[in-house]
């Protein structure tokens, strides 16, 4: 059932005319344009927001369960969009939580969809999901202004890119104390969990670099205008692709490096999203299917086979082309493969911009990567979602955080990187 509202005193009971305003959204010509706001379109005023993130996420990462974050974060997605596949849907991961926005006949089942991933994070991993939805009319209203653009990753995958004040101002209202109460998705009696996490799959092993590290990288521009804005992230990538070289030479994915795991504790994850609200048999029996597959599916890879399901023999090739490596949601976010002296280089040049005011960043180095993915179909439709291992996007937005607050008391010189690491290790 489409749901019903009144926008600027009209009831939306039908399909709104923009229901694929992303599917026919005309793509970016390239990733770097993605920072730039010129090529973004102002979404509908009679979508929806939705902004979803792990409560305490730090602190759950300190206990050693990134891997539960990520994969909680990742559900919100694959939740909504089993609402209606018919829908292309604009989503940007985050790695602890993501961001999305649906026309307004899906507002109804996604609010469903995000009480049921809500319910699966508490009685799967004990971790508190919080959800919200705001219209991007009331946005608009107050000139927060909510704009996207698509990405063509690979012949198969589309990726959003998003800009706009009113992301950052959703994401507040949703969060804040005194705005909660009015944006936060909740039960009642006419609001039940209904979440479907068909295509959720965990099943790579930890992706260890092939040289020192994997690097998550958030790169925020404090420019006054959004030519400045975009002139900046443009100089932020060029140099990232001087020191660490072009997206295909710091791409954190190889095939060499790509194993399905059979590590059962690994497998673990997808099994409890995949069997939630069922009974123990049907995780175990589950469990027993991924590990079964991944052994048949290792042989298949190694001979170069194609089953009618899966052609085995291109999946790891569509897979890298498929990764979101790098992504762009008013902040610039990014993941990389390279050497300790490679880290040091981009991080003088990142500390120059810092100190002149022009960006804030954050950063983080793993030893590993971790895959989560979104399957739609095993022949070429897979998306797939890389952050480091131990911390990623998540530990490196605590760092960004940390240097914004010193940029906005005019103190950006009393925050060296090692002390804003170690803050990050004891937050």
């Amino acid at each position: 059932m489409p749901s019903a509202f009144v926008l600027d005193g009209r009831p939306i009971t039908e399909h709104s005319p923009h229901r694929h305003f992303f599917r026919n959204l005309q793509p970016l010509a390239s990733f770097e344009q993605a920072a730039d706001l010129s090529f973004h379109t102002d979404l509908p005023a009679d979508w929806w927001v939705i902004v979803t993130d792990v409560v305490n996420s730090t602190n759950a990462i300190r206990q050693g369960k990134y891997k539960d974050v990520n994969t909680t974060g990742a559900s919100t997605i694959i939740a909504v969009i089993n609402t209606d596949r018919s829908v292309e849907l604009p989503y940007v991961f985050g790695g602890d939580g993501a961001n999305l926005a649906v026309p307004p006949e899906m507002e109804l089942a996604a609010r469903e969809a995000l009480l049921g991933a809500k319910e699966m994070a508490q009685s799967a991993f004990g971790l508190e999901l919080r959800t919200g939805m705001v219209r991007v009319s009331e946005l608009q209203a107050q000139s927060y202004w909510v704009k996207v653009g698509k990405y063509c990753q690979s012949e198969h995958i589309d990726l959003a890119t998003f800009s706009g004040s009113g992301w950052a101002v959703a994401e507040r209202w949703v969060k804040d104390e005194s705005t909660r109460a009015r944006y936060e998705v909740r039960a009642s009696d006419s609001l039940r969990p209904n979440a479907s996490f068909e295509g959720f799959e965990c099943r790579w092993q930890s992706v260890r670099s092939s040289q020192d590290h994997k690097l998550c990288l958030l790169v925020a521009s404090m420019a006054s205008s959004p030519s400045e804005h975009a002139a900046i992230y443009r100089k932020v990538m060029a140099k990232v692709s001087t020191i660490y070289g072009d997206a295909k030479a710091s791409h954190p994915l190889t095939l060499a490096n790509l194993e399905l795991t059979l590590n059962p504790w690994r497998l673990l994850g997808e099994s409890k999203v995949r069997t939630q609200g069922k009974s123990l048999w049907s995780l175990v029996s589950y469990l027993a299917m991924a590990i079964i597959t991944n052994r048949i599916g290792r042989w298949l890879f190694s001979h170069h086979k194609d089953t009618k399901q899966v052609q085995w023999s291109k999946y790891r090739d569509d897979m890298i082309r498929n990764a979101d490596t790098r992504k762009f949601d008013g902040i610039l976010k990014m993941v990389v493969d390279g050497t300790d002296s490679q880290f040091e280089r981009i991080q003088k040049e990142l500390e120059d911009l810092y100190h002149q005011n022009l960006i804030v960043y954050g950063t983080h180095r793993s030893k590993e990567a971790l895959i989560t993915c979104l399957i739609f179909s095993y022949n070429g439709k897979h998306a797939h979602f890389v952050d480091g291992s131990d911390g990623g996007y998540a530990l490196a937005a605590v760092e960004l955080k940390a240097r914004l607050q010193l940029a906005k008391r005019g103190k950006p010189n009393q925050g060296s990187p090692e002390s804003l690491a170690q803050g990050r290790r004891a937050s």
